[in-house]
This record gives C-alpha cells, sequence and structure tokens, in this order.
C-alpha cells in the first residue's frame, strides 16, 4: 500500500478538524473532537479529568457528584437524598420541602403548603386545626376528642356506648344495646340482626322482600325478585341499568335461585345451571350463546365473538368503530383502528385531535428500529 504524501495528510488532517465541535468560552473558540472534555464556567475553560464530570453554579465550577447547585450555592451531596427547596439544601425523609420552606418531619408536617407542629395542631381536609386532644381525629375540617365525641355525617356528637359506639344517620349509639334501622335507634333484640322497612329481623328465618318481613321458604337460597310490571321493551332507551328495577314497578315474591333467576322483573326457571346468565328478561347459555343489547345470539364454535350495539362479530375479521361494523383483510388486525366510526390504517394515516383520519403527506418510507437495530417499515 502506498504511503500517503504530506499533501493527503494535511488535507485529511483538514477534513478531521472541519468535523470537529466549534464552542465558544468567554472570548475564546475552541474544537473538540470528543465529547465532554471541556466545561465553560464564568468565561474560563475547565479541562473535564478522566472519570469526572465538571459543572457550572453561579460561575464556580463543581463536581456533581460530590456537590450540587442549589440556589446559585453550592452544598456538599450526602447522598440521593440530598435535594433542593426554595434555595435551601436539604435532605428527604428526614426533612420535607413545604411550600417554600424545609421543615424536620420529626416535629413537623405539610398541610396545603403550610407547614404546622404535629404535637399541638392537625391537617384536616386542607386546614390545620388545633388538636383537641393528644390523639385527636378529624371530623370534616374539625378536630375533636375521640374518647369523648365522634363522628356522624361530618358532624362532632357526644360519643355514647364507649368502644362500642357507632353512628346512625348523625346520631350516636351503644351498638351492643340498640340497632339502627332506617336512620331511627332501636332497642336491639336477639337474633335480630337486619333492618326491614323500621323493622329488625333475624337474616336466618327472614327475608326483607319489597319492605316487607317474608319467610325463607328455600332457606340460605331464598331470595327477592320484582314481578309483574312494565316489560323491559316499554322503558325508554338509555336508562341506567341501576334505575331498570325501579321503573319496571310491580310486586315481590320470594323464590329458590337454585332452581330460577330473576331477570329484571321476569322469574325465569334456570334449565343451565351455573351457565346460565340474563339477557334482558330472558335467560340464556353463556357457553353456547351470548347478549348483546339484550338479543340472545347463538355462538360460533372457535370464533371470538364481541358485540357491536345488538349484533355479534368476529373480532378477527371485523372492527367496530362506535357501532359501525368494518370488514378487515387477513392479518391486518394490528395495523387497523378505529377513529370516531371511521377505521383507518394506521401506516398511512392517523387519527388527530379532532377525532378525524389525517393521511401522511410522506412519499418515503418511516422506520421504527426495532431491539435489534432492524428497520420496521412504518408508513408505506
Amino acid at each position: 500500500m502506498a504511503s500517503l504524501s504530506l499533501v493527503s495528510i494535511m488535507i485529511l488532517t483538514q477534513v478531521i478538524l472541519s468535523q470537529a465541535a466549534e464552542f465558544k468560552c468567554g472570548n475564546r473558540h475552541f474544537n473538540s473532537l470528543v465529547p465532554n472534555t471541556w466545561t465553560c464556567c464564568a468565561g474560563k475553560l475547565y479541562a473535564q479529568k478522566q472519570g469526572l464530570f465538571l459543572a457550572c453554579c453561579n460561575n464556580k465550577c463543581f463536581n456533581p457528584n460530590e456537590q450540587h447547585c442549589c440556589g446559585n450555592q453550592i452544598y456538599p451531596r450526602y447522598n440521593i437524598n440530598t435535594a433542593c427547596c426554595n434555595g435551601k439544601s436539604y435532605q428527604r425523609g428526614t426533612h420535607s420541602c413545604c411550600g417554600k420552606n424545609v421543615i424536620n418531619l420529626k416535629t413537623h408536617d405539610c398541610c396545603r403548603n403550610k407547614a404546622y407542629d404535629r404535637k399541638t395542631h392537625i391537617c384536616c381536609n386542607g386546614v390545620i386545626s388545633q388538636k383537641a386532644s393528644s390523639n385527636a381525629r378529624c371530623c370534616g375540617q374539625q378536630s375533636y376528642n375521640p374518647e369523648q365525641n365522634t363522628c356522624c355525617a361530618e358532624k362532632i356528637v357526644e360519643r355514647v356506648g364507649g368502644e362500642h359506639a357507632r353512628c346512625c344517620a348523625m346520631k350516636s349509639y351503644d351498638s351492643k344495646t340498640y340497632s339502627c334501622c332506617m336512620g331511627q335507634v332501636i332497642p336491639s333484640a336477639k337474633g335480630k340482626d337486619k333492618c326491614c322497612n323500621g323493622v329488625m329481623i333475624d337474616s336466618k328465618v327472614d327475608i326483607c322482600c319489597g319492605g316487607e318481613v317474608q319467610s325463607k321458604l328455600y332457606g340460605a337460597q331464598t331470595a327477592c325478585c320484582r314481578v309483574g310490571g312494565k316489560q323491559l321493551s316499554d322503558l325508554p332507551e338509555g336508562v341506567n341499568e341501576k334505575d331498570i328495577v325501579a321503573m319496571l314497578g310491580g310486586g315481590h315474591v320470594t323464590y329458590d335461585k337454585s332452581q330460577s333467576k330473576c331477570c329484571f322483573g321476569a322469574l325465569k326457571f334456570n334449565v343451565f345451571g351455573q351457565d346460565a346468565a340474563c339477557c334482558g328478561q330472558n335467560i340464556y347459555n353463556t357457553k353456547t350463546h351470548m347478549c348483546c343489547l339484550n338479543k340472545v345470539h347463538r355462538r360460533l364454535p372457535g370464533v371470538p365473538e364481541r358485540c357491536c350495539n345488538d349484533k355479534p362479530f368476529d373480532r378477527s375479521r371485523h372492527l367496530c368503530c362506535k357501532g359501525v361494523l368494518h370488514d378487515i383483510g387477513k392479518n391486518e388486525r394490528s395495523y387497523k383502528f378505529c377513529c370516531n366510526s371511521v377505521i383507518y390504517d394506521r401506516r398511512k394515516a392517523h387519527c388527530d385531535e379532532k377525532k378525524t383520519v389525517s393521511v401522511y403527506q410522506c412519499q418515503d418510507p418511516i422506520y421504527l428500529y426495532g431491539i435489534r437495530g432492524n428497520k420496521i417499515p412504518l408508513i408505506y
């Protein structure tokens, strides 16, 4: 191989120097072929030593591994918990930044950026209140002594019953001798553990059905169903599921829930066992059928189905976009997405903030890079 001439070496040197990064520090210009070899601070150049990186703080050079800059002052960095609070250095864990002040967590705490003494005060829903006792608790935004008072419906009331004290609406009562039933405190009776329309009942032998006490004819399998009212189809669209039963009206009956199922006011005999479920006012087998908007449809074996409004669809072949069903090609599922009711290919377009499809104005392919550095085409 022929040796390089002096002219070639000079040209090569100029090319290398032209590719070096140019910096300015004060009135000095310098080139650096290796990054992070110099630090400019207060117009002076400092050479970076091996394994040591220098930084600048208020025109002073410091080592960020051992120090930190806080409020234009250099402080020691003791460990990873060293932090800055409004120009003051502190240690997280033992101290905290509250508003603009550093507080000692052994004696103080923070309440909505305001510091307070934990021995004498307490933070109640963002309000600092003086402690009513050493073991004070909060009731709303007030402090109270739990040995003398209790908090019922965010109101401080006199504590009744000591450790057995409970709340009934805004009253305190002794749960050992009294019970709370529909907001009223009534004397407890042996075995009476449930409230039914103002009357205490024994839930082992009775059930509260429609506000009336009825015997558990079927033991633990006894349940209550509202029947004889309106049909589900008579109700307006968009009714909350929690309000459906109340809007159906009708009376109440007890039934054996191991033999029947109560489906929105319709009592249906259960022939499907544990696989039974309600679809509107009908009963169906969840293994062989599916329910879409109160309509029962037969499942297709081996097909991953979901509902699109009141119709089932194959997720591997279709996409449901706000109730509109779209066909998708084979192996295209990972590229097709919904934008409102429209389907789009994310390799060629995107869904903007206004939920409209915008086609990429790009002729050349855009690539992502995989873990192994291989190119993955994103846009075609």
